[in-house]
Order: structure tokens, then C-alpha cells, then sequence
């Protein structure tokens, strides 16, 4: 799994841009709590359980069924959502007991919405253990107040979380050459450097060179999305 460039890509050029498949936005002070805010049911159930019953509503039963049976074209974006790794036999199991209950704290407040559209609360597990090393931060600019010099600094301000269809597919480098940033809860994402046809495009979880030493970024990585970098 990963992307890959189909053709001779500039740094800087725009490689995707991407809807999010399903997502919740936490700290959306002007959304009007519409269907995407968490605020809403913030108390009823972790944001990642929100995630995963987002999944499911946006998805159907024979769209469900016909995925497990492989019956899905290339094309059909929860095809690609449901074949995203769950890494159900390498997270520890406190962990895994913790998602159950997230799962099931999800299922009582949701369940009867999705069991009338043919849904378990085992699929509800199972989008929930893939938000774990899938989900994307959604992440805003905000400016700090000044000192006065005219220049003031900027920040990145996590705003919520986001399932992308394909964007899910980015493999991690410490060294990445490709940067993503976020247009409200669009996803974008940019080569950061000049990409040959054939040469894959590596985007970073969050440790780099430069920024950590290698063990530490060993470790965050390897509990985190249980690989070695």
C-alpha cells in the first residue's frame, strides 16, 4: 500500500487534494454544531468512536457487505476505508480492552441508528481500531499576538480528526517529501521536494530528522503505528 508518483512532479506542486471520507471537528466555535462537530455528543463518546460511527453512517450495509466480500470496484472510496489496517494483533491489550469499551460506549449512544442500516457493533471495533493509526489531526494556522515588530507568529492549532480515503494510503519518512496541510477540513497535500515518475511519496506521522534523535522517533512510531522506521 502507499502512493506513488505517476509523472515528473515539481517541490511544491499540489498532489492531492482530498474531502474527508468521514470526520469530527472538535473545536469548531462558528460551525453551528452542525453534523461534523463533536461538540454535540462530545460527553456521549471519545472522538474516536464518533470517527468510526461516521464511517459507518456514511457508509451501507451492502456497501459493508460487499467490501468484506471483496466485491468492491477499485474505485469505491470505503473500499479503501475498510481495507485500512487494524493492527488488531500487535496493539497491547489494554489497549485493545480500552477501544472495546470505546466501542461499546459508542454502540449504546449510536447503535440503533446503525443496526437499522444492517451495522454491528463488532464493525464498529473494527473502524475503531483502524482510527488508531489512521486518523489524520486537522490542523488550522492561527497567528499569536505580536510584540509589536509587525510580525506575529504562526502556530498550528489541532481543530479536529479526519478519515481520508486516500490520503490514508501515505507511508511515513522520517525525511518526508511530500508536506500535508489542511483547507477547513481539507486535506492537501504538496511535494516538498522534486519527485521522479515511480518514486513513492512519503509524508511524516509526526517524528523527523531534526527534531528527535533516532531512538525516540523508533519509539513513537513503533507504539504508535507498531512499525520500525
Amino acid at each position: 500500500r502507499g502512493l506513488v508518483a505517476s509523472e515528473a512532479i515539481r517541490a511544491g506542486e499540489l498532489l492531492l487534494r482530498e474531502p474527508p471520507y468521514a470526520a469530527v471537528l472538535y473545536h469548531s466555535d462558528e460551525c453551528g454544531h452542525s453534523d461534523e462537530c463533536g461538540r454535540r455528543y462530545s460527553t456521549a463518546a471519545p472522538s474516536g468512536a464518533l470517527l468510526a460511527v461516521r464511517v459507518l453512517l456514511r457508509a451501507s450495509a451492502a456497501e459493508l457487505r460487499a467490501a468484506a466480500d471483496g466485491a468492491l470496484g477499485p474505485g469505491s472510496a470505503y473500499r479503501r476505508v475498510h481495507a485500512l489496517q487494524t493492527h488488531a494483533e500487535a496493539q497491547p491489550a489494554p489497549r485493545l480492552s480500552l477501544l472495546r469499551l470505546h466501542a461499546h460506549l459508542g454502540w449504546r449512544v449510536f447503535g440503533p441508528a446503525l443496526a437499522a442500516r444492517g451495522h454491528t457493533e463488532a464493525t464498529l471495533f473494527h473502524h475503531l481500531m483502524q482510527v488508531q493509526t489512521n486518523v489524520f489531526a486537522v490542523t488550522t494556522l492561527v497567528a499569536d499576538a505580536g510584540d509589536g515588530s509587525g510580525v506575529a507568529p504562526l502556530r498550528h492549532v489541532r481543530v479536529g480528526e479526519a478519515l481520508y480515503s486516500r490520503a490514508c494510503l501515505l507511508n511515513h519518512s522520517c525525511e518526508p517529501n511530500a508536506n500535508v496541510a489542511f483547507d477547513g477540513a481539507t486535506l492537501e497535500l504538496r511535494a516538498a521536494a522534486p519527485l521522479a515518475i515511480g518514486q513513492a511519496v512519503l509524508t511524516s506521522y509526526g517524528p523527523q530528522v531534526g527534531h528527535e534523535p533516532l531512538r525516540a522517533r523508533r519509539a513513537k512510531l513503533l507504539n504508535g503505528y507498531f512499525f520500525r522506521c
